[in-house]
């Protein structure tokens, strides 16, 4: 590969890759991604050119321009898209009108700005990708940039001929090199700030500050036309523990206590801190990390786990949990945090925490079997038919479940039939649908039979990740179930058919997905979210490591119970990367330490065997006399050899230093040629 094609090449990798973490932040960055990258590569065949056509600067000035007023356009709505607009114009400016090593400089520079502000939009273990691709494309573009500015500084006359010869030459052969030194020493100086105090930055300079959030809804529509498709793949919910004890889980997130125009909603309501959502222990707990569902304005839901009703949960001691009177749990996150972190406590079931005063608790209670004016009457009637002779609400939740247990198929399908009213056209005419459908029908019947019910959404079944030993929820494990007041106790119901309730029966790519979200979950907690809780936990996790030894710590780790609340690494793990970063130094000091040896040897060398510097050693070794010649020979033979030879066949400074003191003894010995005259 030649000087030119690389330089292309790095140059071009390094100002597309920050922008591909940019485009995902709105239709506007999108697009504009877009027109940036065409502009690029229209401009790739005249990089190297000495000189521009005026035509072409005045019409690179004037789209500019016109790119600006359209970013300024939109200032007022969206300054973030706007302002990474105009640095996006910036770069495309100086690229299409590249007039040499400055203007490289520049570009990596703004390069380096526009990936820091990817990071507020890709924040994942994408963003890591596009930082290891981005180094090693920053230092080839510096690299080829100053050998092409040796040409680029040349006289006007001769510029354009020595930028085409320059060009020709082939790759330094220390663009491997630097490319994993960059790397090493990039991993190596993010182990080192790790033991420094961490800021925690504003929302929105913060990582993941503009990230586009999955937007669990907060309401259910009841509609007649099927379910399309699934979800995008992306993981919502991490819950760690082995595969028996994650099976069959529920992960709520909104409970819906409100329903009009045929939409549960969460009415929320006011909110109140109940203690009883606390756990009474740890026994039986696990750690789950639930990624940001909504945007920073208002609390964050809180998943709650169980399998036949809401279990307790257990936060960090500054933390408060909020319970709104609608049912849903939620927490007050920082506008920088990513991942919202807690302990399920599966089994520990909860009290229905209902207001102490009886005027309250009655509203609410009412609120809970409130049905629309307008229901149709023969779905009054059906649950007329079906409670009749109840002996409670349990009993008439298990004649529900049966009604919908004979002659109701589960289907994705729309729904046959006339009638308008999704409900009424799935209970009386198609007798078939998906898991809302199932679920609001059970809460209309059991509030039209009396029953406090209402609806919860959230996540069911899962995959469970072996390699990150962790179960996975996210967009395509969507459910909805019921909740049903009994005996003082939410007691969760579901008719949709238990081998039916689970969507995801499969995972494309299944291997290389787990390891993807392994890769991603390790990312977030040991980058992302690696604040000041986890810097000390690590220093005193290394502490009680140097002090009782490494096997008791990777014991600890294989617990899988860490201060951070996930399983913590081991301690050699975790040291890896400051352990290379620290040889990776050594390495490179003692390497420039052996050059500015060779380079004074060198210096040595063409001092004692004399002649003009322009010569090369060998042509000088012909005109010294013969009693030196031998030794001169030897002297620069090991020279050359230790500079320029493979590793393996390199005689060391030490060998060269004695040849040439012996050389600096003999030329002291020989006498001048007058006095040999």
């Amino acid at each position: 590969m030649t000087l030119r094609i690389a330089h292309i090449l790095a140059l071009y990798a390094t100002l597309a890759l920050p922008v591909l973490g940019l485009m995902s932040g709105s239709p506007f960055l999108l697009g504009a991604g877009v027109v940036y990258f065409l502009l690029l590569l229209v401009g790739i065949p005249h990089l190297h050119e000495v000189q521009r056509p005026l035509p072409r600067t005045v019409v690179v000035h004037a789209l500019t321009v016109a790119g600006l007023v359209a970013a300024l356009s939109i200032f007022r709505r969206a300054p973030i898209d706007a302002g990474l607009g105009i640095v996006m114009l910036g770069v495309l400016n100086r690229f299409l009108l590249r007039g040499g090593q400055r203007d490289d400089l520049i570009l990596v520079g703004a390069a380096g700005v526009l990936l820091a502000a990817a990071t507020v939009i890709t924040p994942g273990f994408s963003f890591a990708l596009l930082v290891v691709a981005f180094v090693p494309a920053a230092l080839w573009a510096m690299l080829s940039a100053s050998i092409l500015g040796l040409a680029e500084r040349s006289p006007v006359e001769s510029r354009a001929r020595l930028v085409k010869v320059y060009g020709a030459r082939p790759v330094p052969r220390l663009g491997g090199t630097l490319t994993a030194w960059g790397l090493l020493l990039m991993v190596a100086g993010y182990a080192a700030v790790s033991f420094l105090p961490r800021y925690r930055f504003s929302g929105m300079l913060g990582a993941g500050g503009l990230v586009a959030f999955s937007g669990a809804g907060s309401s259910m529509t009841l509609t007649s036309g099927g379910v399309t498709g699934g979800g995008d793949g992306s993981v919502a919910l991490l819950v760690d523990g082995p595969r028996g004890d994650l099976e069959g889980l529920y992960a709520r997130l909104y409970v819906l206590d409100t329903l009009e125009d045929g939409t549960f909603r969460d009415g929320e309501g006011t909110v109140r801190h109940y203690p009883q959502g606390r756990a009474g222990n740890r026994e039986g707990c696990r750690d789950v990390t639930l990624r940001r569902q909504v945007g920073r304005s208002r609390p964050h839901p809180v998943a709650v786990l169980g399998r036949q009703g809401p279990s307790a949960v257990s936060l960090s001691p500054r933390r408060k949990l909020l319970r709104y009177d609608s049912g849903s749990w939620a927490q007050r996150l920082s506008r920088s945090e990513l991942d919202l972190r807690y302990h399920a406590c599966i089994g520990q079931n909860v009290p229905a925490a209902l207001p102490r005063s009886p005027t309250i608790r009655d509203a609410l209670l009412t609120r809970y079997t409130q049905l629309p004016p307008d229901l149709d009457p023969r779905v009054r009637d059906l649950a007329q038919r079906i409670s009749e002779g109840s002996t409670g609400p349990e009993d008439t939740t298990r004649r529900v479940l049966r009604h919908f247990g004979t002659g109701y198929a589960y289907s994705l399908d729309p729904l046959p039939g006339t009638e308008e009213d999704p409900l009424v056209r799935f209970l009386f005419e198609a007798r078939r649908g998906h898991c809302e459908l199932y679920a609001g029908a059970v809460a209309v019947l059991l509030r039209a039979a009396g029953v406090p019910a209402r609806v919860a959404t959230g996540y069911y079944g899962g995959w469970y990740n072996v390699r990150s030993r962790a179960l996975e929820m996210g967009s395509d494990d969507a459910h909805a179930w019921v909740e049903v007041l009994i005996d003082g106790r939410w007691i969760w119901v579901d008719a949709t058919p238990e081998d039916l309730r689970a969507r995801r029966t499969h995972k494309r790519f299944a291997f290389v997905r787990d390891v993807w979200d392994a890769l991603e979950a390790l990312w977030y907690e040991y980058v992302i979210d690696f604040d000041d809780a986890r810097r000390r936990a690590l220093i005193d996790d290394l502490g009680s490591g140097l002090s009782g030894g490494f096997a008791g710590f990777a014991d600890k780790g294989s617990e899988g119970e860490g201060p951070s609340g996930r399983g913590r690494l081991p301690l050699w793990v975790a040291a890896i990367p400051l352990a290379l970063g620290l040889i990776g130094i050594l390495g490179w000091t003692w390497r420039g330490r052996r050059g500015a040896r060779l380079d004074r040897l060198g210096r040595r060398l063409q001092r004692l065997v004399g002649g003009r510097e322009t010569q090369p050693l060998g042509r000088r070794l012909e005109e010294l006399p013969d009693a030196l010649r031998d030794e001169a020979r030897a002297a620069v033979r090991l020279y050359e050899r230790e500079r320029f030879g493979p590793p393996g066949a390199r005689p060391g400074l030490a060998a060269v230093v004695a040849a040439v003191d012996r050389l600096r003894i003999a030329v002291r010995r020989t006498p001048p040629p007058s006095s040999r005259a």
